[in-house]
């Protein structure tokens, strides 16, 4: 191996070690990355098992005997002091054993090492990140500091580090992304993800189906779940069954930066209710006739019944130990489908 600018001696060591490349990419469904296409910057959202790659490179350098490294000289080799790639560990005597180690701000991801196939055909070292699933209802951060050596103490007290920040959705939100949403479509049930509002729209009107509709300043407004679905609760339904219930749910329990207006469209005499922490409110509203909807003010979009009775909320617990086994004595709530 050829040095230009400095000249092996008894006095120098060549010392060579594992570093971390600063750039992530989301291997693709064919196994591989493309540099171009699949850079993390190019994913507002990721899903839970995506794969990320970090490459690993060596680093190289000149190290006088007895200074400990304090005192190096750096390889002039025109790639911004970057060594060869890790793949050729083997032509370098390297062992193939790395140490990762992780430091995590904001949720944890499993990391492992394998070679990945690039798109300049070289299958290179990397640091494997997974994305862990999200079973929470909202869009979560994965951030942290990635380092690799050829021990754990190495890798720890390494100068190089990937700065992993990245989103990643809830669980079968991301088939549904919309980005830079101004109210110009309507959201369908079970058809709604992640949203990406666009951010100068001011004050749109978010349509969700025929059920229901949001009125609500979207200015610097993040990314939310929106996905809503109007699947019958028996749980809920089995609190009083001497009424019929239909239900409005919004999985991520979504909440904006603002207060906006909410109008779900239902019958003048239809009562509305929401489920809060497992039990029956009723919500603050009132009838709006030209909407022909229940109106109120709120942030936060939850879970709302609409029932065709008045419930006695006094008289229901959300203890269904006898009510849930019901089989008769009561009315029937089918699934309407609303």
């Amino acid at each position: 191996m050829e040095h230009s600018r400095y000249e092996k001696s008894d006095a120098w060591d060549q010392v060579i070690v594992p570093a971390i490349g600063t750039q992530a990419y989301v291997i693709n469904d064919e196994g591989e990355v493309n540099t171009t296409d699949d850079e993390i910057g190019n994913f507002d959202v990721l899903d839970g098992g995506d794969e990320i790659a970090i490459p690993v490179f060596l680093y190289e350098y000149w190290e006088a005997e007895g200074t400990n490294g304090n005192d190096r000289l750096e390889r002039d080799n025109g790639r911004d002091h970057w060594g060869i790639a890790y793949s050729l560990r083997n032509d370098l005597g390297y062992d193939e054993e790395l140490d990762v180690w992780t430091d995590w701000d904001r949720n944890k991801a499993d990391v492992d090492t394998r070679f990945v196939r690039y798109d300049n055909n070289q299958r290179i070292m990397s640091v494997i990140v997974t994305v862990p699933e999200n079973d929470s209802e909202s869009i979560e951060d994965l951030v942290g500091s990635i380092k690799v050596g050829t021990s754990d103490t190495r890798a720890r007290h390494s100068d190089f580090a990937c700065e992993l920040d990245t989103t990643y959705a809830p669980d079968g939100t991301k088939e549904y992304y919309k980005d830079n949403f101004d109210g110009d479509e309507v959201l369908e049930a079970g058809k709604t993800g992640i949203v990406d509002f666009d951010t100068e729209a001011g004050e749109i009107d978010i349509e969700f189906g025929e059920e229901a509709m949001f009125t609500v300043n979207v200015n610097g407004q993040s990314r939310l779940n929106l996905a809503w679905t109007t699947r019958h609760d028996p749980e809920v339904a089995a609190m009083d069954e001497s009424v019929n219930m239909d239900f409005i749910t919004f999985t991520g329990n979504p909440s904006f930066n603002r207060t906006g207006t909410m109008y779900i469209y239902a019958a003048d005499d239809t009562f509305l209710y929401q489920v809060v922490d497992g039990k029956l409110e009723k919500v603050d509203a009132t009838y709006n006739e030209d909407y022909e909807a229940w109106e109120f003010r709120t942030r936060t979009l939850g879970q709302y019944v609409i029932a065709d009775g008045e419930i006695d909320l006094e008289s229901i617990t959300d203890n269904t130990d006898d009510s849930s086994s019901t089989t008769d004595g009561g009315k029937v709530n089918p699934d309407t489908g609303r």
